[in-house]
């Protein structure tokens, strides 16, 4: 690991967690620098302190944790947010990276240490070379100059797939294919990439969801994949964002609206 010194804020109102995950960060991150606050008020007045990583209790005393993502994003932009909840609940999950979280652990006995595994691997990921960013920079604002978003849709539920169309692309620029078989939407895939794929995680098929995904990635690292789904374990969701998705939502009328305005 780099040995760059990180800074970390706790943000936790129980004094016995915020102990636990001091005394382990401190010693399986020896060069970090561990701020803590048990309100979002108090860290949010600590922001000239720039964290590399906030790691953020979903139930604070007054606040929502989860709800109050949008404020550190908007003043501490390159923070990276870890929400550290007691729910195991997809709705909470799903929220938590809508809002902009960047990991998400449920409270129990390993929880401190996924959270150090997470910064170490995390910190070794950004050690890339100086041209490399600079490509990077550059293809985001390519990126950026383009008017539309190019989506697919693989769903094996002709409805869903359709309503999912519609309103993505309903008086918007976004040019939106839907796919209701597996073999169809690769042809597609490798002859142009998209920016965007909603993919459901139980397609009827012999490949599953988690491979689509896998393959999706393999041909087009840049696509965005959102995982649309009636599957609600957040054990599956947790692994299939840490394959690659960008977001896992639960599906539902009110999702279904939410990813008009992500894809936009």
């Amino acid at each position: 690991m780099k040995t760059k010194s990180l800074k970390i804020f706790i943000v936790e109102d129980n004094d016995s967690i915020v102990k636990m995950l001091s005394e382990i960060l401190s010693k399986n991150l020896p060069t970090s620098e561990i701020l803590t606050f048990k309100s979002v008020e108090n860290a949010l007045g600590k922001v000239n302190e720039n964290p590399d990583y906030i790691i953020l209790d979903h139930f604070l005393e007054k606040t929502n944790g989860i709800d109050c993502i949008p404020l550190f994003k908007e003043f501490i932009p390159n923070a990276k947010i870890i929400v550290t909840s007691s729910q195991n609940d997809i709705k909470t999950f799903e929220d938590a990276f809508i809002y902009g979280a960047n990991e998400y652990f449920r409270k129990d006995a390993l929880f401190p240490i996924n959270i150090v595994e997470f910064i170490k691997k995390d910190f070794e990921k950004e050690d890339e070379n100086w041209l490399q960013s600079f490509f990077n920079t550059v293809k985001r604002k390519e990126n950026s100059k383009r008017s539309k978003n190019l989506v697919y849709v693989l769903d094996d539920n002709k409805n869903t797939a359709f309503s999912i169309e519609h309103v993505l692309q309903n008086e918007s620029l976004n040019e939106v294919y839907s796919f209701n078989h597996s073999k169809d939407f690769f042809a597609q895939l490798k002859s142009r990439k998209p920016d965007f794929v909603i993919l459901d995680y139980n397609i009827e098929e012999t490949i599953s969801g988690a491979d689509v995904l896998k393959e999706v990635k393999l041909i087009s690292p840049d696509t965005k994949v959102i995982i649309f789904s009636g599957q609600t374990d957040v054990g599956t969701a947790s692994n299939l964002l840490k394959l690659g998705a960008m977001l896992y939502m639960s599906k539902s009328n009110e999702n279904i609206k939410k990813l008009k305005t992500i894809v936009n």
